[in-house]
């Protein structure tokens, strides 16, 4: 049985470290987040295992872990899949970049020919 998994939340890219945490998880040979198959999966103790999740679409997924004994059971929505946020990954001055700065939840870019306000994470 299933009981927990941490973090509880990752990328739709997947990629992401998780420990899943219950009961009976011994000898298991399959772990699946929303269906699609975890990679790297460890069973480290019959009560816990460590695995990457899965690329997978937005919202709670079940997790399922599949031992000789069958498929776990509790495991209903423990895992959420959330929208990747942007990220700055560079910078052009050609255009005569003239300040850069941090307001609020924004970097503002500033040409002395207008603002530009980009959202931060």
């Amino acid at each position: 049985m299933v009981t927990t998994i941490t973090p509880n939340n990752g990328t739709t890219l997947g990629g992401t470290p998780v420990t899943i945490t219950g009961t009976n998880l011994a000898g298991a040979t399959l772990v699946t987040i929303g269906g699609n198959a975890a990679t790297n999966v460890v069973v480290v103790s019959a009560t816990s295992i460590t695995a990457i999740t899965p690329p997978g679409s937005l919202g709670a997924k079940d997790v399922v872990v599949t031992t000789p004994g069958g498929a776990s059971t509790g495991g209903t929505g423990l895992y959420t899949y959330v929208t990747v946020a942007p990220t700055v990954v560079a910078v052009s001055a050609s255009g005569g970049l003239h300040h850069v700065e941090h307001v609020g939840a924004a970097v503002r870019l500033g040409n002395g020919n207008g603002e530009h306000d980009l959202p931060t994470c």
